[in-house]
This record gives structure tokens, sequence and C-alpha cells, in this order.
């Protein structure tokens, strides 16, 4: 993702964003608020730091030491594996999830014996490290009942025949994201602020 594929919509303090631009799987979903305002801080972080941010600019970087300017200012996007690594490494540190090796020490019988798809079974776990994220979204959308069609569209899934037949507007596809906000936002503060608001 780049910069470029990011809309504020100031209405509602979201963003939009676009997935796959210029691919026949390019598709759409929205931030929450709350999202949103990190994005922000996020990106007024790197500005700060020295980084020239342009629309071609990944909107996930590398990282970077504060002081080494020409690394800030040559920002590459964030591999795949690096994203996978941070995302574990905060679950650990959350307690949410524990550091265990796939191997003990002191097993070499059982390392010889096990296969690689044995150590991919042996590390399964119930809620996936990052595919859980999506799960997360798709059941509270659910719960929330939103327009099935624009969920999977949301979620950008095919809807099979109906891709075809049926292209509900951007109007439409919004209206129905904004009544699973609440349920999406991870803190209270956010929630609160909303009520105080209204």
């Amino acid at each position: 993702l780049k910069i470029s594929n990011l809309k504020y919509i100031e209405e509602h303090k979201l963003h939009q964003i676009i997935f796959y631009i210029g691919t026949k799987d390019e598709y759409y979903s929205f931030t929450t608020p709350e999202c949103s305002k990190f994005i922000k801080e996020y990106l007024e972080y790197r500005a700060r730091s020295g980084e020239n941010l342009a629309n071609n600019s990944p909107l996930i970087r590398d990282t970077f030491e504060i002081n080494d300017l020409p690394r800030i200012k040559s920002p590459r996007h964030l591999t795949k594996n690096a994203l996978v690594y941070s995302i574990r490494t905060i679950v650990i540190k959350a307690g949410l999830r524990e550091n265990i090796p796939i191997i003990e020490e002191g097993e070499e019988e059982e390392k010889q014996e096990s296969t690689s798809k044995d150590l991919k079974k042996s590390s399964r776990k119930t809620v996936a490290l990052n595919h859980g994220f999506r799960k997360f979204v798709h059941t509270k959308m659910t719960l929330a009942k939103i327009d099935i069609e624009i969920r999977e569209i949301l979620l950008g899934h095919s809807i099979g025949l109906s891709d075809a037949y049926y292209r509900p507007t951007h109007e439409q596809c919004l209206e129905e994201y904004l009544k699973v906000i609440d349920d999406l936002t991870i803190n209270n503060e956010f929630r609160l602020q909303k009520q105080v608001q209204e």
C-alpha cells in the first residue's frame, strides 16, 4: 500500500483504502476513526523525523533509527515477513500468546523423526496470527447484520454471479460500514468520545 491508496473522509473521520490498485482484484474498504487517528499520527511522526512524504511513499515503511537521516529519507515498503514478525512480537508482549519453540532442547530423537508438515501442524493456533483480524471483522459485520453482498465486497471476496449484476454505490457501502464501527473499535476512549459528542 502507498499513501495514495488512502482517501480521508472528513465527515466520518475515517479513511477509505484501495487494495490491489490497478489489478482485477482491486477493491476498497474503510478504517475505523480509531485506526485513522493512528495512521495520521504515524505519518506525522515520519514527517517530523525527516521523511519527505509523497503519494508514492509506502503507507507502512521499514523501521529506522531516528538519527539515520539517509535511511529516513529513503523509505522502503515493510516486507510481509517483517510485518508478521512485528505482529507476532506484539502479541507475545501483550500476553496473548506464548513464545514456545516448536522443538524443545534435548529432544534429538524427535527432531530427526518429525517432518516440516508435523511442525506446521504443531505450531497452529486456534486463532491465526494475521488472518484472525479478517475473521474478527467478518464476525463483527455478520453480527451487525451488514448487507451480505456489501460485507463480502468490503472484505475483498467475490460475490459470485452478483459480481456482474450488483454494484452497490460507494455511499451504500459506507452507510453499511458505519453500522459496525463501534464493534470494530478496540479502545473504549473512542466510543466514549462519540457518546460525549452525541
